[in-house]
């Protein structure tokens, strides 16, 4: 990946992302990211509504925090066998096909969660599918985007990015919660699916240029044995653990301290909504900062917030742990993905994206065992799972201590 200077990754990138949302200038760039932009919109509307409420939906009908935990483990061990072979299958089908074909595998994962219980077998074969969305949605998005971002904007777009996601995001989780709570989970779960059949469709509406993308599943292993790769390798490792303990147990520990589906919903809303009101305040803040002195400041602020989180022990506390985690995380992951991308631009990037994902899903692969054994021998689990996830934020940073990958 060609080294660009990650200074200016985040120059002016939330002030001008704003600016260029209200002025429209989104829309004047090219079809192909119009077409992705919208598609995503559509996607996180559909998967805003849905994923906190998968962890809350297995608890709440009888499974225990280690077999939810067990459940995504299953994902996580066939994501890392599958990789190599979805990143193959993609190279020949291309990216919006992969995308395309990644929607089945989802719309079956959520017809198959409401007869769980009904057909036990399907607590193994479930994890297997969503492994298989996951991996062909991740590699063709990825595929898709370094395709047509434009290199000199490339913090723009992962900002218009984030602000599409955040704006699916915004009412989602308060109408899921309504739903299930007027409804039923599978009524969620039809919906839901429904939506992941129209976010397909934009990516079609513009054409796409050949992309003769190589792989050599040799590369990805190569390119994991260069030394000066490893801080990379545990920034990756860090946020795969963080994030894995914020969807799987916290939404769990949201439900246990606030009771019902509609209010777990009502604080993820307001949550994100405080988040877009404070990026839009002081978004002319990240004007003066370093991505790297972002992201310093950002983890510490962080790490905090999850060691926090132990503290809260009612609704009000959960809500302003989940509001403050949710901001500074957005400070984070911006720059850690550009970062990212600044790093994946050469004729190595594909290759790169792969090993990425595989250490995401690795790395969960030796934690989340170590999570079980916490849930059922621990009588304090959900604060020792929450230590753990702050210390997995100090990690972050270390994804621009070299720009290792060109």
């Amino acid at each position: 990946m060609c080294e660009i200077n990650s200074q200016a990754i985040l120059s002016s990138n939330y002030t001008k992302m704003f600016n260029d949302l209200h002025h429209h200038r989104i829309f004047y760039q090219t079809k192909a990211l119009n077409g992705l932009y919208f598609s995503i919109f559509i996607m996180n509307l559909a998967e805003s509504m849905i994923s906190i409420f998968v962890p809350i939906y297995l608890y709440t009908h009888g499974y225990s925090l280690a077999h939810v935990i067990l459940f995504f483990l299953i994902s996580n061990i066939a994501s890392v066998l599958g990789a190599i072979p979805a990143a193959h299958l993609v190279t020949k089908i291309g990216p919006r096909l992969a995308i395309l074909f990644s929607t089945p595998f989802l719309i079956l994962y959520y017809f198959g969660l409401p007869i769980i219980t009904s057909f036990p077998i399907l607590f193994f074969l479930l994890p297997i599918i969503l492994a298989g969305r996951v991996l062909l949605y991740n590699f063709g998005f990825d595929l898709n985007f370094i395709a047509h971002a434009d290199r000199q904007n490339l913090g723009s777009e992962l900002s218009y990015i984030a602000i599409v996601g955040m704006a699916a995001g915004i009412a989602a989780p308060f109408l899921a919660g309504f739903i299930i709570l007027f409804f039923t989970y599978q009524t969620l779960f039809l919906i839901g699916s429904f939506l992941l059949v129209l976010s397909v469709i934009p990516l079609f509406f513009s054409s796409s240029p050949n992309q003769n993308v190589s792989f050599k599943s040799k590369k990805v292993f190569q390119l994991a044995q260069t030394k000066t790769i490893f801080p990379v390798l545990l920034s990756f490792g860090g946020y795969a653990i963080e994030s894995s303990i914020g969807r799987i147990v916290w939404p769990i520990f949201l439900i246990i301290i606030v009771g019902t589906t509609n209010k777990v919903g009502s604080i993820v809303t307001v949550s994100a909504l405080l988040t877009v009101f404070v990026i839009a305040v002081v978004g002319k803040l990240t004007d003066r900062l370093k991505p790297s002195h972002l992201l310093q400041w950002g983890t510490a602020l962080y790490f905090l917030g999850w060691l926090g989180s132990v503290l809260a022990t009612t609704t009000a506390t959960v809500f302003l742990a989940d509001s403050y985690r949710k901001i500074i995380e957005r400070f984070i992951l911006l720059p850690w993905s550009a970062s990212f991308y600044r790093l994946t631009l050469n004729s190595v990037y594909f290759e790169s994206v792969v090993l990425r994902d595989m250490v995401f899903n690795g790395s969960r692969v030796l934690v989340l065992p170590f999570l079980m054994m916490v849930s059922v021998f621990s009588s304090h689990p959900y604060a020792i799972m929450f230590i753990i996830a702050s210390f997995g934020t100090l990690f972050y940073p270390l994804i621009i201590r070299r720009q290792v990958l060109a």
